[in-house]
């Protein structure tokens, strides 16, 4: 055979690119050992197919790859959140209003309760004792419980006890 027989005889998969003789591509269609010399309709086929898994197999792989990357986003912000809401906690401990564990408790049990208090410290910046604005904050705290306010911000009945 002459040499030039022989690199024509040694083609590579029209469809993967596999020498002859080697392992195909998963998505190939061409069964290792099998010749590679199709009809034109059918390489045709042959290629729209094996495009249209690869395709698919890329696509499921992005979209694995997505869902992780959106759990762990998920779970990032969830994190903030959390330490966000310790330090908002710490802030109100700091201001006088969670005392006793009993207090903590409520808080955690009970977050939107503290929603009017949370929108100020957002307001001011999430400041804690020490900062330009915790002073700011104080008052607005206490302000709001000495002036009794009810969820809807109308002022509530006076009952004559002392805050």
């Amino acid at each position: 055979m002459s040499e030039e027989s022989q690199r024509n005889h040694d083609v590579d998969c029209n469809v993967c690119g596999a020498p002859t003789g080697s392992i195909h591509h998963p998505s190939c269609p061409v069964p290792t050992g099998e010749d590679v010399f199709l009809v034109d309709g059918d390489l045709l086929n042959i290629l729209t197919n094996a495009m249209g898994k690869a395709s698919m197999d890329y696509m499921k792989t992005k979209k694995e790859a997505e869902d992780t990357r959106i759990a762990t986003t998920r779970y990032h912000q969830m994190q903030k959140d959390y330490l966000d809401m310790g330090r908002f906690c710490r802030a109100m401990f700091d201001v006088g209003l969670l005392i006793k564990a009993e207090d903590v408790v409520f808080f955690i049990e009970n977050t939107n309760a503290f929603e009017p208090y949370y929108l100020i410290w957002m307001e001011l910046n999430r400041p804690k004792e020490g900062d330009e604005t915790w002073t700011m904050f104080k008052r607005e705290v206490w302000n709001r419980i000495v002036e009794r306010k009810d969820a809807d911000g109308e002022q509530a009945e006076d009952t004559g006890n002392e805050v």
